[in-house]
């Protein structure tokens, strides 16, 4: 069994997004307390922030950012969330594996949740600014769809979304969008459209 190295998330007071993911791999959060969210060289997510808002330095790998350190790159990203009004939540905060140390999705096995256990609603009773939810990954987006009772959903169509969909969930009174975005890996649309996507259904410019 694996639980979420931050299992409550990160999502600073005054936040209008929460972007949504699913479980991060095993080897990118082990044994590394500096560990935070979408750190994989592979996932382009500070990437497309980096595009989207130049004067930002988030991206760390072995040939950028080279002379700052793990932690400093993890408080940098902090500000950014606060600075842009976002925060990161993974709807699994705990796990099993079909095959050890998997980093695919379809070889997670649910075993608890952020619907399941409140966290998600400790966070909008905490937050009320809150009024988007972005999943980065379809079973994210899937999984939080399942949890929410469907009376509290209207469904409208959205041609900015990865699926051309949006949910508006009703929370006390409150109306917030669900939306999935393309995925922070590698997949076929062209970096551009994402960036173009992330900067208005993330941060509404």
């Amino acid at each position: 069994m694996e639980t979420h190295p931050i299992i409550n998330g990160f999502i600073p007071e005054k936040s209008k997004t929460i972007i949504v993911g699913t479980f991060p791999p095993k080897s990118e959060y082990e044994n590394k307390p500096e560990f935070f969210f979408y750190s994989s060289v592979r996932n382009h997510l500070w990437n497309r922030m980096e595009n989207i808002f130049p004067q930002y330095h988030l991206k760390k790998t072995s040939t950028k950012l080279k002379n700052i350190s793990t932690e400093e790159n993890k408080m940098h990203k902090q500000i950014f969330c606060s600075d842009k009004k976002i925060g990161f939540l993974d709807v699994f905060t705990k796990i099993e594996r079909k095959v050890n140390d998997s980093s695919n999705d379809s070889d997670i096995i649910p075993k608890e949740n952020i619907i399941d256990n409140g966290i998600l609603f400790e966070h909008l009773d905490n937050n009320k600014n809150i009024s988007r939810i972005c999943c980065t990954y379809k079973l994210a987006y899937d999984y939080l769809l399942c949890g929410i009772n469907k009376t509290q959903l209207q469904f409208k169509t959205n041609e900015l979304t990865a699926n051309k969909e949006e949910y508006i969930f009703t929370y006390n009174s409150r109306k917030i969008s669900i939306l999935l975005l393309y995925p922070a890996t590698r997949s076929r649309q062209k970096g551009e459209i994402k960036d173009e996507q992330y900067r208005k259904l993330i941060f509404s410019i």
